[in-house]
C-alpha cells in the first residue's frame, strides 16, 4: 500500500480512538452546550488497562464520570462487584465520592476512579488455556430533573373562552423523561387537570429502593395533589393527572408553570476481559 495512503488511515485510526482498550461509557454525543441539559451524568469511559491478562497479571481498572446536571445531584455509591475469580481492591476517586460538582455554564466536572485488579495464580488456569471473565460496576446516585423552559399556560375567564386546545411538552436527561399535557387556555374561575408521566430512557434504572418525587410550582396554581410520590407499577413509567388553577383565586394572564422531578437512578455497565493461560 502506499506509504501516504497508510500513513493517511493511521490518522483517522487514532482520531477515532480505535485504537485503545474498549470502553464501556456511555454514548457520546457532541458537547454542545445546547445539548448539556439532556445529558446527566454520563460514563466516558470504563475500561481497563489490559484487556488480556495473564496468570496473577495487575491490572488498573479506570472509570471516568462527567457532570451535566446543574441542580439537586449526588453520588451515593460507587462500587465493583461480581468480579468472580479476580481480585479488584484499593479504590481512589479524585474528587471524593460525594464531592463531585455540578455543571456550570460550559463547565462540566469530572470524576476518576481507579482500582487495582490482579488475575487469579497459574493454578487457577490446570484445565483451560483461555477464559472470558468480567466485572460490573455499580454506580448509585440521587438525580433530577427540572424543564427549563417553563411551560406555558394562559388563564382567562370562562365567559372569555372560545374554544381551547390540547397542548404538551416533553423534556428529559439521559436518564429520565417526563410529559405533561393539559387544555389551553384555563378557565381561571374552575381551572383544569394536567396529565404527568414520568419513564427512565437511559442506560440505567430506577434505583430499587426509589420512587419519583414531584414539586411543581408555582404553588398558588397546582393543587395539593400535585406534589406527590410515586412509583412505577407495571414497567418503567408512572401517570397521574392533578388540579390547576382549581382553587378559582388564579389571576387572569399567561403562567409560568415548572415541573420537577427527584430519583434515585443506578447504572451497572459491564466490563469484559480474557484470561489466558500462556507464559
Amino acid at each position: 500500500m502506499d506509504k501516504k495512503i497508510l500513513g493517511f488511515l493511521l490518522v483517522i485510526i487514532v482520531a477515532s480512538g480505535c485504537t485503545g482498550p474498549n470502553s464501556n461509557g456511555d454514548s457520546d454525543e457532541d458537547e454542545g452546550p445546547e445539548l448539556a441539559s439532556d445529558r446527566g451524568l454520563q460514563i466516558k469511559a470504563f475500561r481497563s488497562t489490559d484487556e488480556t491478562l495473564r496468570p496473577s497479571q495487575p491490572a488498573v481498572l479506570n472509570l471516568v464520570l462527567k457532570n451535566y446536571h446543574t441542580e439537586d445531584f449526588s453520588i451515593e455509591e460507587i462500587s465493583i462487584y461480581n468480579e468472580g475469580d479476580l481480585t479488584v481492591e484499593n479504590k481512589s476517586c479524585t474528587p471524593e465520592i460525594g464531592e463531585l460538582g455540578l455543571a456550570s455554564g460550559s463547565s462540566y466536572p469530572e470524576m476518576q476512579c481507579q482500582w487495582d485488579m490482579e488475575a487469579p495464580p497459574e493454578s487457577y488456569y490446570d484445565n483451560f488455556d483461555s477464559k472470558p471473565a468480567s466485572v460490573n460496576l455499580h454506580l448509585e446516585y440521587e438525580s433530577s430533573l427540572t424543564n427549563e423552559e417553563p411551560f406555558k399556560v394562559e388563564f382567562k375567564p370562562l365567559d372569555e373562552i372560545n374554544a381551547s386546545s390540547d397542548i404538551s411538552k416533553t423534556f428529559s436527561n439521559s436518564e429520565i423523561s417526563m410529559s405533561v399535557e393539559t387544555e389551553d387556555p384555563v378557565p381561571r374561575e374552575s381551572g383544569r387537570t394536567v396529565e404527568v408521566s414520568a419513564k427512565e430512557i437511559g442506560q440505567g434504572r430506577l434505583a430499587s429502593d426509589s420512587s419519583y418525587e414531584f414539586d411543581f410550582v408555582p404553588d398558588s396554581i397546582f393543587g395539593d395533589d400535585c406534589d406527590r410520590e410515586e412509583s412505577p407499577v407495571v414497567g418503567n413509567e408512572v401517570e397521574f393527572s392533578c388540579g390547576i388553577g382549581q382553587s378559582g383565586e388564579v389571576q387572569e394572564g399567561t403562567r409560568n408553570l415548572v415541573f420537577s422531578t427527584y430519583y434515585k437512578y443506578v447504572k451497572e455497565p459491564i466490563l469484559n476481559v480474557k484470561l489466558v493461560n500462556n507464559q
